[in-house]
Order: C-alpha cells, then structure tokens, then sequence
C-alpha cells in the first residue's frame, strides 16, 4: 500500500492545517485497509483544488494533480451545504475503468470546508462476474439471444 502524505504552503500558511491533515489522512489509510487493493482514497484541499494524499493511488494519482471531475461539480454547486456526503455515484477512471465512487466533505473545527476525501472502488471486475453468473442463471449470454 502507497502512502503519500504533503501539507502545502501558500503565502506563508499552510492551506490545510496539518492537525486536519493528520486528521484526514488517518481516516484515508483506515478507509483504504477496509476496502483493500481495488480502491483508493484521495484527499482534495478544496482551497487549492489538488490531491493532498492518497492511499492505494490505483492510476498514479499524485500529490499536487488537480482535484477530479466529480469532486469539482460538488464544489461548484455547493453540494456540501446541502449534504455531508455523495455515495455510490459512477466514475470513470483516466484509463477508462469504471469505478464506483464516494465522497466525504471535510470542515475544519470552524465547520468552514476544507477538504474533500473520496473512495474510489475500481469495479470492472465485479461486472464481469455479475455478467458470469447471468450466464450461469440463464445458460446463454446475453448477446445470443438478439
């Protein structure tokens, strides 16, 4: 498992306060233990908008890359006032692996949001036992029957 752990300055102060970063980046590795290989946890500082850490990195994500599609939508719309979490929304990876992802937005002790911790579980493998066992159930695939 690779562990990746920056705080970053700017002006002279650091964007995430690094007691959040610490904070953040335990729940990451506890996130990433659970889930195991097929998944990786991301961190986004959302003042920066990049990666900040990462766990299990599984498309060589690194620190410093800009915070993904999704995670910027939810900034832009102002998701995290309404809601303390998005959960099991689709995405793609850059190589075109379908992931199954979630996302936690992180307050500081002032409730302001400073971060983003999403879980990304690669799935193409499911599919294709889900497709397997359709075929045990039914005796044919699917596209024989067109």
């Amino acid at each position: 498992m690779r562990i990746i752990l920056h705080c970053y300055e700017r002006n002279g102060g650091v964007v995430i306060q690094k007691t959040d970063l610490q904070r953040y980046s335990a729940i990451a590795d506890f996130i990433a233990e659970l889930l195991g290989s097929d998944a990786e946890v991301v961190v986004y500082d959302v003042e920066i908008k990049t990666v900040v850490y990462i766990v299990n990195s599984l498309e060589d994500i690194e620190i410093g890359m800009p915070m993904g599609e999704p995670e910027t939508v939810f900034l832009e719309q102002g998701i995290s006032e309404k809601q303390a979490y998005v959960v099991n929304y689709r995405a793609l990876s850059k190589a075109k692996h379908k992931m199954k992802s979630a996302t936690f937005f992180l307050n500081n002790s002032e409730n302001k949001l400073t971060a983003m911790l999403t879980a990304n579980i690669r799935v193409d493998k499911y599919i294709e036992l889900r497709e397997m066992i359709n075929v045990l159930i039914r005796g044919q695939r699917p596209e024989e029957n067109d």
